[in-house]
């Protein structure tokens, strides 16, 4: 029997989605409970300097938090691939450095910018509205996080809005036309939901813009394969995110995230998590 620590997200990271996050986290302690291991859990903001992190032979967390990632990074140096996800892919899925290492993959997403706030740079001459503006350090934490934006008064006023607020580096992305659709998966297994997003179910309303979907085709098992691709190199294995499909059956990744609710497939995601735990446990 292993001993297993898993740390819950706190409810600043989980705006609107606190009691899905928490379900899927549960839903994984009894999937890995069945299988007679040993769970402790507890929530990232309880997670201090003096745990005893090195008495678990893994370690499975949600945690957002900075303090909590520089913990876990500690942890890995002397435990390598004993963290699901890595702290160091968590920090990567904040926007401007996910930005970063989608352009380095060549990963399909809409043409996109990192500006650093602390400097005066121009706006860049490509730019064309409308587009999106979106918190860089770290995941959307409020609606003011991600903005749609259609003139550069608009986006004026929102750079100065997250510069007020002390952040320091933003993306701008190219908005794109087409069905949204969202994903769910779990590198390593077979395991991929997707569905079209709907207009009126989601944190902040931004699915209404892209409207109700044509549900043009597309290819769901290339899509899978280039979401892996990006998971593997963030090791980053739970993981879901949402793209966008145009006319023609292309898809662009437009975000990545970090074990996210899997709120419509939980049953299934519990089991290919606590599944992907059980293999790194082997390893």
């Amino acid at each position: 029997m292993a001993k297993l620590l898993g740390i819950m997200r706190s409810e600043v990271f989980s705006p609107n989605m606190t009691k899905n996050d928490l379900d899927i986290f549960m839903a994984v302690v009894k999937r890995l409970e069945e299988r007679e291991q040993q769970v402790d859990f507890l929530g990232e903001d309880e997670l201090s300097a003096d745990a005893k992190l090195s008495d678990y032979d893994i370690i499975f967390t949600m945690l957002r938090g900075n303090s909590g990632i520089k913990l876990l990074k500690e942890f890995e140096r002397t435990h390598p691939d004993r963290v699901v996800n890595s702290p160091y892919g968590i920090e990567a899925c904040g926007k401007a450095a996910l930005t970063n290492v989608m352009e380095r993959l060549n990963t399909p997403m809409p043409c996109s910018y990192v500006l650093s706030l602390t400097d005066k740079l121009p706006l860049p001459q490509q730019l064309s509205f409308p587009l999106w503006l979106k918190r860089g350090d770290q995941c959307a934490q409020s609606k003011d996080d991600v903005s749609f934006i259609e003139d550069k008064i608009a986006l004026m006023a929102g750079l100065r809005n997250f510069k007020d607020r002390g952040v320091e580096r933003v993306v701008l992305s190219q908005h794109l036309v087409g069905d949204l659709v969202k994903f769910y998966s779990v590198e390593g297994t077979s395991f991929f939901d997707w569905d079209y997003a709907d207009p009126y179910h989601s944190k902040y309303g931004d699915e209404r813009v892209n409207g109700a979907p044509n549900k043009y085709p597309f290819d769901a098992l290339a899509l899978k394969a280039e979401t892996d691709r990006l998971a593997t190199y963030l090791n980053v294995p739970v993981y879901g995110g949402d793209c966008v499909v145009d006319q023609l059956g292309q898809f662009r990744i437009i975000d990545f995230n970090d074990w996210p609710s899997f709120s419509r497939c939980r049953d299934r995601a519990s089991i290919a998590i606590a599944d992907r735990i059980m293999t790194t446990l082997k390893q």
